[in-house]
């Protein structure tokens, strides 16, 4: 039998004055800084495609599916790497969503409450636990 996976959805925000080649190019870096942890899968969402283009289905920069395998510590890298993403573009936020909750995170540096409320959202998901650090 298989390990119980979960879906995380991230919903990227380039920040003010983003362009989409920036939040294309947001979203390319983190999927492969993504892939690169334990986690299943990372997919990028489709969207309709604007009339006249040749596919029915354009890609939606905004958004991707990240397949977890439900064990510990793997949440805690994930969202390390996605804080270490947004430092290195100094703007925009991703939005974490397992199920209906949510968990904003954006560029830092992040201050203790700030800490506190990331620990809290992880520790609210059975076999994502994450430390105070």
């Amino acid at each position: 039998m298989s390990d119980p996976t979960l879906q995380l959805t991230l919903t990227l925000d380039g920040g003010p004055g983003a362009s989409a080649e920036d939040l294309e190019d947001l979203s390319r870096r983190l999927r492969d800084d993504l892939l690169e942890l334990d986690v299943e899968t990372v997919e990028t969402a489709r969207k309709q495609a604007p009339a006249g283009s040749k596919s029915p289905l354009g890609i939606d920069w905004t958004t991707l599916f990240v397949t977890l395998a439900a064990s510990g510590g793997v949440l805690t890298t994930l969202i390390t790497a996605i804080q270490a993403q947004l430092a290195r573009t100094q703007g925009g936020s991703v939005t974490l969503k397992l199920g209906d909750d949510e968990l904003t995170l954006g560029p830092g540096p992040y201050s203790e409450e700030q800490k506190r409320m990331i620990a809290l959202w992880g520790s609210r998901h059975k076999g994502f636990v994450l430390s105070n650090e």
